[in-house]
């Protein structure tokens, strides 16, 4: 990652910091049917090229002739070898949001470059980048590489970008990467916070109506959690 300040001596407080970055993280299988991940950020008005960089054997191919064309039959990560003796050598590269979604389901991305080993995704800023139906065993996981080009940012437009994944569905984690401008200073803490709870059946998968919910917070004195309050979902409305 790496930041470039202005070296005007002039320069105002409120000047843009130009930023650059990029972010490493881990993409788990839950080994259910659709794990999706989708990338939205901050900066909807800019025209900035984000890019994605995931292995290859992870993304799932939506035309079969294309598949077959360029490697074979697909197997999940990682039994690379399956694949015929092209194998995306030299690379494979699809243009425009049309065509990308026709090939590989991928959406908002506006070019795809598949590698041997790697695959490069590049998506505008304004855009969601939606990736569904990864092929990822259960218990294991992927490299994933954020990359973001140089853009401004000010005191009142900090940059936000967040990686959540779905299965099924069901939102069930993520990560957040955010830049902040130096003279950004942060609202004070108004000790007050909104809980929002919703009940998952286990087995299901469903939301549960209506469940009881007990709220405990640390008690230093006791050494302990103490109830807080009870109360029941949807018991609003």
């Amino acid at each position: 990652m790496s930041i470039v300040r202005s070296t005007s001596n002039n320069a105002a407080a409120e000047e843009p910091l130009k930023w650059k970055g990029r972010h490493a993280f881990y993409i788990a299988g839950t080994g259910h049917d659709d794990d999706t991940i989708r990338i939205p950020s901050s900066h909807r008005k800019d025209e900035y090229l984000y890019k994605l960089v995931l292995p290859t054997l992870c993304l799932t191919y939506a035309d079969m002739a294309f598949a077959n064309d360029v490697g074979g039959v697909q197997a999940y990560f990682p039994d690379s070898k399956v694949y015929g003796s092209k194998y995306f050598d030299p690379p494979v590269e699809i243009n425009g949001a049309e065509k990308i979604e026709k090939y590989t389901w991928i959406r908002g991305a506006e070019r795809v470059t598949i590698g041997p080993k790697e695959t490069i995704i590049e998506w505008r800023g304004f855009r969601d980048l939606v990736i569904p139906k990864l092929r990822i065993k259960a218990k294991e996981k992927v490299r994933a590489l954020l990359n973001f080009p140089e853009m401004n940012i000010t005191v009142n437009e900090p940059f936000k970008a967040t990686v959540r994944q779905y299965t099924d569905g069901r939102h069930v984690g993520g990560i957040q990467v955010t830049k902040r401008h130096p003279n950004w200073k942060p609202e004070p803490d108004r000790g007050v916070f909104d809980l929002f709870v919703r009940v998952i059946d286990g087995k299901t998968r469903q939301a549960v109506p209506e469940a009881r919910v007990r709220l405990f917070t640390w008690d230093n004195e006791k050494g302990g959690f103490v109830p807080e309050s009870t109360w029941y979902t949807k018991t609003w409305g």
